[in-house]
């Protein structure tokens, strides 16, 4: 009796919400309210200043688990929403940040990338595992947006078999400082995957996130010559 009369005192939140964690439910709270409230010693019933505290924590509890519903379903919108909105960038061209480079048979790839500052410019391309299979000499390379050309060769010359490669840009300042080339890819969207959360973009079999999306560009509609 008295440990359920500990309740009113001590409040429910430092008795049987330590045994469980503290990850009680609003119907575990009424449950052991509507205990409480039986089981009180007739010759000492629970005040009337003691009941409302309890019926208004109670109703804070319930407060806040609805709140806490609403959010969920405010996130599950948003991704839903997010998700279809990926849908949008199908045949558009996109500028976003990411590694990756698609090597296909027989042809030049290019490369995109960032420099904070001007520098002397090495691009380095790395194999899926990533070993290192070639360095390219860029030269001196000027602040802001820059690009390089690949054609698939390794170090020595042998031409590599085609799939997804990444690579990284370094430059080194007149001064000798390190500048980090941000890299990007670029190209049109040709698919999209809504599994999960969020949509990933595809530029040909090269994921790119949502998020990093930098710039869309939308592909310009020549109108039929007029006879």
């Amino acid at each position: 009796m008295d440990g359920v009369q500990g309740l009113g005192q001590t409040g429910w939140t430092e008795t049987a919400a330590a045994t469980k964690s503290r990850d009680l439910g609003k119907d575990d709270f009424l449950t052991m309210f509507v205990a409480q409230l039986k089981n009180q010693d007739p010759l000492n019933p629970m005040q009337g200043q003691e009941f409302a505290a309890q019926l208004a924590q109670f109703s804070s509890l319930e407060q806040l688990f609805n709140v806490n519903e609403t959010l969920e379903l405010l996130k599950t919108s948003q991704d839903d929403a997010s998700r279809l909105q990926g849908i949008e960038f199908i045949g558009k061209e996109i500028v976003a940040r990411g590694d990756s480079l698609q090597l296909e048979q027989g042809k030049v790839v290019s490369g995109l990338f960032a420099l904070e500052e001007k520098g002397e410019c090495t691009a380095a391309i790395m194999n899926q595992d990533g070993y290192l299979v070639r360095t390219i000499p860029l030269g001196t390379v000027e602040e802001g947006p820059n690009s390089f050309q690949w054609d698939g060769r390794d170090g020595s010359g042998n031409l590599l078999s085609p799939g997804t490669y990444r690579f990284s840009v370094v430059a080194r300042t007149a001064t000798g400082e390190m500048v980090n080339g941000d890299p990007r890819v670029s190209g049109t969207v040709t698919g999209v995957n809504l599994e999960g959360g969020t949509a990933s973009l595809y530029i040909g079999h090269v994921p790119v996130s949502l998020s990093d999306v930098m710039e869309v560009i939308n592909p310009v509609v020549q109108e039929p010559e007029s006879f």
